[in-house]
């Protein structure tokens, strides 16, 4: 049990690591910056570094991606349960958070309108890093073998479930480097419906189409809302 929480802890660092690099030199303003074309560039790169290392620690703890959610069973049923999730959610945002937070104001939404310069085309561009580096990377990171993984290698009990999901919700909130109580609370929510839905249903493909659907409807929205 030891090499595999260790194996598993340094899948989970390791992981972490690369979804850091591949966007730092970004948002350093290095190579075009943090905009545009690079924006497709990061979800690929993130595809590339975390998915096979994923493959790698599940290899060791003797998994696949099946054991850990990642299939296709009931495909239709989590499909619209993601749906419903991530547009419950954006419906609370636009239509309540979002205009008594600040609106257009906000840092998040200035640095998104940022990020996309005012202009669609690089909301196309941004498609790839909201669903393949958001949506199913992190999912399968996150989610997937940070809570499967972990459960796998105590036998799914019920208390490693329930820490591990914990751990879940509070380590993606702190990934994505919330900077007021209102940040705090609009990434913690999201990510404890995630959690729950995969809980669930055991399968990661509602929280995969909840969180890539938000990713890229949020985008959407704030281009035409405060574009």
């Amino acid at each position: 049990m030891v090499k595999s929480l260790v194996t598993w802890l340094l899948v989970i660092v390791i992981g972490f690591l690369f979804f850091v690099i591949s966007q730092v030199p970004f948002q350093m303003g290095l190579v075009g910056g943090y905009k545009g074309f690079n924006l497709a560039i990061i979800g690929f790169v993130q595809v590339g570094l975390v998915i096979p290392l994923l493959y790698f620690g599940l290899r060791k703890l003797k998994l696949n991606f099946r054991n850990i959610g990642f299939t296709a069973t009931n495909w239709r049923k989590d499909v619209w349960l993601g749906t419903c999730v991530a547009i419950a959610w954006i419906l609370i945002q636009f239509l309540w958070i979002f205009p008594n937070t600040g609106g257009a104001s906000r840092p998040d939404i200035d640095n998104i309108l940022t990020m996309i310069d005012h202009q669609w085309i690089n909301v196309l561009w941004y498609v790839p890093l909201g669903v393949l580096g958001g949506g199913i990377t992190e999912e399968l990171y996150n989610r997937g073998f940070f809570i499967g993984g972990l459960a796998k290698i105590f036998g799914s009990s019920k208390l490693v479930i329930s820490i591990a999901a914990f751990g879940s919700i509070i380590f993606f909130a702190i990934g994505h480097l919330p900077s007021s109580m209102v940040e705090w609370i609009d990434i913690v929510i999201p990510s404890t419906a995630y959690t729950l839905i995969y809980i669930y249903t055991k399968r990661l493909t509602a929280a995969i189409i909840a969180h890539s659907l938000w990713n890229v409807m949020v985008v959407v929205i704030i281009m035409i809302v405060y574009g």
